[in-house]
């Protein structure tokens, strides 16, 4: 029947005897409905709207979603401590992280322009994009140790990767201790006391 009621017969399938009169016509309608697809959102190790979970959203065909990067809260940022080798001890630092964009997973069947996503997948297929975060710099803290002059932060602790000194900024990768350097204070006195006859 018209409104999707009665027998249904599926695609390719062989239909016999509709009709009780011979060469008589019967119409069949054909029933239609939209293609649905899902988008899922994977906020990687950050939150989505609140939430640490894949976000799923199911779509008809042509339908648009905005993946709205201001729901997005960047996970934290790799944590930064400080060994002063004996100096005075200094707070960790976590360096923030920001978004960059989206890395669409393959294969795609949707399409994704400007964080807007357009479902143009087949029915019940499955799109996921995940956000991607770039670390972002910290300013290295001063050292301080009586006696001796700061001579910067490295790697590690035989002195051999610099990262740089007091004020710089450094982009740190993963969660890192950075050591500081030491230059002993010497001075140095010169008899005079014959220049000042005395």
């Amino acid at each position: 029947k018209k409104d999707g009621s009665g027998t249904a017969f599926s695609d390719g399938e062989e239909i016999y005897n509709l009709s009780l009169t011979e060469n008589d016509n019967v119409v069949l309608y054909a029933q239609w409905r939209k293609r649905k697809s899902v988008l899922e959102i994977d906020p990687g190790k950050g939150e989505y709207d609140g939430k640490k979970e894949n976000l799923r959203i199911t779509g008809d065909y042509l339908s648009e979603y905005r993946a709205d990067s201001t729901l997005l809260t960047p996970p934290e940022g790799f944590r930064v401590e400080f060994d002063t080798n004996g100096g005075e001890r200094i707070e960790a630092i976590y360096s923030n992280q920001k978004f960059t964009g989206w890395n669409c997973s393959q294969p795609f069947n949707g399409e994704l322009k400007d964080n807007i996503y357009t479902f143009t997948g087949a029915d019940g297929t499955v799109d996921r994009i995940t956000a991607i975060y770039e670390p972002q710099s910290i300013q290295l803290p001063p050292a301080e140790k009586e006696g001796y002059s700061f001579g910067g932060w490295f790697l590690d602790k035989e002195q051999q990767e610099p990262v740089g000194t007091t004020g710089d900024t450094w982009i740190p990768q993963k969660d890192t201790t950075l050591y500081a350097s030491w230059v002993e204070l010497q001075l140095m006195s010169k008899d005079n006391y014959s220049a000042y006859q005395g």
